[in-house]
């Protein structure tokens, strides 16, 4: 229930951006199909050489690997953990429910927050700062600060332009590319990697 509602979101999110840009829905529900398909068929032998080259935390395929090396995966984890706490009847409910009262606080304060001026405390990036590892927030981090100064640093070079808007979007757009660039070159290349450490422990 949970995977199908957050693919809904996700498919959701989809036609909204398809609707800015005047594309037609169902021609986007064919496309989303389609990649679903190819989308099965690429991430069960990927993640499978992943899990080879390097394994998951609490999960090896071979003994004396190397633990620090090996991949996290706390989406997993977490519904790992609370699919055995649920049949075990061991799960720490407490925990929950004080997520729950933390997660209501959080949203008041953005809305007091959102509705006083333009500062805010987005619950998504909450949650994500405490569900993700150090070794993934400090890069998000970094990168938001980053992102911060340039767009100051833009601001004010921009001051006097009665383009302004129009060249910080542009800049913006542009950033935008470049990160995504850095994501998947480092995707592919993750991937190379680990067919090569495959490939050296099966010679």
């Amino acid at each position: 229930i949970v995977a199908t509602a957050a693919i809904s979101n996700d498919n959701l999110q989809d036609l909204k951006t398809g609707y800015l840009v005047g594309a037609t829905p169902w021609k986007q529900q064919v496309a989303l199909l389609i990649g679903c398909v190819f989308g099965a068929l690429a991430i069960v032998p990927v993640l499978n050489l992943l899990y080879q080259a390097y394994g998951f935390v609490g999960a090896m395929p071979r003994e004396g690997m190397d633990l620090s090396s090996a991949l996290a995966a706390p989406q997993a984890n977490l519904m790992s953990t609370i699919a055995q706490g649920i049949f075990n009847h061991n799960i720490e409910w407490s925990y929950i429910a004080f997520g729950v009262v933390v997660g209501i606080f959080i949203i008041i304060i953005d809305k007091i927050l959102r509705k006083n001026g333009n500062l805010s405390l987005p619950p998504l990036a909450v949650g994500i700062g405490i569900y993700l590892p150090p070794s993934v927030n400090i890069p998000l981090v970094i990168g938001g600060i980053l992102k911060y100064f340039v767009m100051r640093y833009l601001a004010n070079k921009y001051q006097n332009n009665s383009h302004k808007n129009e060249k910080i979007a542009t800049h913006e757009q542009k950033g935008t590319l470049f990160a995504s660039g850095l994501i998947v070159g480092e995707s592919i290349f993750g991937v190379i990697i680990a067919a090569i450490t495959v490939f050296s422990v099966s010679m």
